[in-house]
């Protein structure tokens, strides 16, 4: 019931309670975790022994939570057949995975799903989550009917109707949070709605609601361009008169495009001992930017917890279908050995790139509590937008970071001082010596159809460019694709940075991509070094173009590799975070 025997577990399953909780009956001997249910203003009765009555007396309960040593007291579930009569009627009892099946049986209860926090749900039966939600959010709740939404099993909407409609009343539900909430936390709630958004337009690519809808959304955060972006993309494909009364309030015009600053150059004399705090799981970003470092200052001066395998030539399939397995050498450790090379000072700069917060609370604070005065920087490599530099500092029990490192940086949002985009890198060694810059004809595509607009693009656009949209390719058959097509088409992901933008021009290919609203340093120049678009109809204009024209794609695409090749190998990103992170202790900077 607890992570590596602290409270982490106990704490876990407080805060994944749903908003709607005020009321909670304790049933078991616990351990109780009452300060922090006190402090999410949760009032909680207890009943920790057989016969005994909740005490303080409530009713109607929100939740009832059964806690004991293992196995769970034989009295327990006599206790929660007595107390479910005070359970409100939307309620959920929540039991330690694995052990209350039993129990949930007995009590003519479903068994609902999991929390986040690893424990088991059983509701009563009958129970919709999704009458719940609604009533909710007409009660002026759209925060917390979200909650409810996002917290449905994934196998409780068993067809595209019933996964559309979660998914738009998702999308509907954060987007009225967010004009209730204001600027703070805008970009995770954004992020969140995009995810629904991707969702509906995968499940109905021509569903012009949820385009008006995140439109809307963009224009919050402050960006019209992307919102008219959207909203010419859906009004090419299934013109709607609502649809074109919102592109008529659009201002994209107002929306400045400024190149952003390049990073500060690092001397090369500074070459620092650099642990990298990460996860077991696989990570592009940060992988290949370990791989970086490695290069470019050695491998005894980059040292991971915990230890990755794939960093070092071994367990290729964790890394999936990513270019980020390396070979570089090194040696497992201990939590206990790294603490005391913290202490001891061995290193100069701590990277914080658990992002998952796979490492446990209690753990993690005995590495930052060793690494005492070492300069600290958090790095952020995945998908989501959002500022997620609060969430973290609690987690570590720290004051502030020396600088936040992020990969998925909307030009359009604030996220503090000492915050500097991070795009990612391709590794230098995947990048051909010689390009055959002849014989190439042809677009390459290859890659899902749930994340972006890639079903509304692609099932437009395959004529005119001939995609196979359904190939499935080996390795060798992959590269051999790449080093053959003279256009190469990126469309964004769950991200807007994606592996393809840099894999494309590595290889050869002409880049024809949609421009991305992320903040990237030197990045590539319209018309140049590679070919952006807004929208469908930009789209569908430039492969016309192109097709008509295909002797125009080959200096585009011989700019954009030499550019890649000077700025965005692993090897360059990782001198470009070395000249920020010296550049930032030159200054003293700290960000909150």
């Amino acid at each position: 019931m607890t992570k590596s025997g602290d409270d982490t577990g106990l704490h876990a399953w407080v805060d994944a309670l749903p908003g709607y909780v005020g009321r909670v009956l304790c049933l078991g001997a616990g351990p109780w975790p009452s300060e922090r249910l006190e402090a999410r203003g949760i009032a909680a009765s207890y009943m920790r022994k057989a016969g005994e009555a909740p005490s303080p007396a409530l009713e109607n309960f929100d939740a009832i939570v059964i806690c004991d040593e293992t196995p769970l007291a034989e009295w327990l579930a006599e206790a929660l057949r007595a107390a479910l009569p005070l359970l409100h009627g939307d309620g959920a009892v929540y039991l330690p995975a694995g052990e209350g099946e039993r129990m949930i049986e007995e009590a003519a209860l479903a068994q609902y799903g999991e929390s986040s926090a690893g424990w088991a749900i059983a509701v009563r039966k009958g129970y919709d989550p999704a009458e719940h939600a609604r009533r909710l959010f007409a009660a002026g709740r759209p925060d917390v009917s979200y909650t409810i939404l996002d917290g449905i099993p994934s196998g409780w909407a068993d067809n595209p109707e019933a996964q559309l409609a979660i998914a738009m009343e998702k999308q509907l539900s954060l987007y009225a949070w967010d004009r209730a909430a204001g600027d703070v936390g805008r970009a995770g709630r954004f992020f969140r709605a995009q995810k629904e958004f991707y969702t509906a337009v995968y499940v109905f690519p021509e569903l012009s609601e949820v385009y008006q809808c995140q439109a809307e959304f963009w224009r919050l955060l402050g960006n019209d361009d992307m919102a008219a972006r959207l909203l010419r993309s859906i009004q090419h494909a299934a013109p709607d008169e609502q649809a074109a009364q919102r592109l008529l309030r659009c201002r994209p015009e107002a929306v400045r495009r400024t190149p952003e600053p390049p990073p500060p150059e690092w001397s090369g004399t500074w070459r620092p001992r650099i642990l990298i705090v990460t996860h077991r799981h696989s990570d592009y970003g940060m992988d290949t930017l370990c791989h970086g470092l490695c290069l470019v200052l050695g491998d005894e001066h980059v040292v991971e917890y915990p230890w990755k395998p794939t960093l070092h030539g071994a367990r290729p399939e964790d890394a999936g279908a990513y270019p980020c397995v390396f070979n570089h050498a090194g040696e497992s450790r201990t939590l206990d050995a790294v603490t005391a090379e913290l202490r001891r000072g061995d290193y100069d700069v701590v990277l914080y790139a658990d992002m998952l917060q796979d490492v446990s609370r209690q753990d993690a604070r005995r590495l930052m509590d060793a690494a005492g005065e070492t300069p600290l920087f958090l790095v952020d490599t995945w998908d989501d937008c959002g500022n997620h530099q609060n969430v973290l500092l609690e987690y570590l029990g720290l004051p502030a970071f020396q600088a936040y490192f992020k990969r998925e940086m909307l030009a359009c949002v604030d996220y503090g001082p000492n915050t500097y985009p991070l795009p990612f890198g391709y590794p230098d060694e995947r990048i051909p010596e010689h390009i055959a810059w002849e014989r190439r004809q042809g677009c390459f595509w290859a890659g899902s159809r749930i994340f972006g607009l890639r079903r509304l693009y692609l099932e437009r656009a395959a004529g005119l460019a001939e995609l196979p949209l359904n190939r499935v390719y080996s390795q060798a058959e992959y590269v051999k694709a790449l080093a053959e097509a003279e256009i190469g088409l990126c469309l964004f992901g769950l991200g807007f940075d994606t592996v393809r933008y840099w894999e494309l021009p590595a290889h050869g290919c002409m880049l024809l991509a949609e421009r991305p609203p992320i903040r990237i340093p030197h990045d590539f120049e319209d018309g140049v070094s590679a070919v952006f678009f807004d929208d469908l109809p930009d789209l569908e204009s430039k492969l016309v173009h192109f097709a008509a024209h295909p002797d125009e794609a080959r200096p585009i695409a011989a700019s954009g590799h030499e550019h890649l090749r000077r700025y965005h190998t692993a090897s360059a990103r990782a001198r470009q975070l070395l000249g920020r992170i010296e550049a930032a202790l030159h200054s003293g900077a700290r960000t909150a």
